[in-house]
């Protein structure tokens, strides 16, 4: 549990130290809730942005191959809006930790240009 407000802890900092840039900028809002899982698992996952395949899309959008955290030899394609992963699709419409990541590290990614 201590590790879990530990985590909780340095996403609030996170938060609060991106929140007067992502104010003025303009790009997707990322909620982060310290008590679903997925948010949590993809603060981490987005920390390893740069292991992941940077993809052109056939419709021009960038897609992202991310390495499956059971086995690294597959990969998953996501988007901000989708997964290939089985949680993005036994979800129940909700983000799996993929998408968020993808979405957290587009956030970062605008708000450091």
């Amino acid at each position: 549990m201590s590790m879990l407000v530990s985590i909780s802890t340095q996403v609030s900092i996170l938060v609060l130290a991106l929140l007067s840039k992502l104010c003025y900028h303009e790009a997707m809002i990322v909620s982060l809730d310290t008590n679903n899982p997925r948010s949590l698992r993809g603060v981490a996952l987005a920390a390893k942005a740069a292991s992941w395949l940077h993809i052109r899309l056939a419709d021009g959008r960038t897609g992202y191959g991310m390495p499956s955290s059971d086995d690294p030899l597959h990969y998953w394609l996501v988007t901000p809006d989708s997964c290939t992963c089985p949680d993005a699709k036994y979800g129940n419409g909700r983000a799996c930790k993929h998408s968020f990541a993808v979405r957290l590290f587009e956030v970062l990614s605008a708000v450091s240009n």
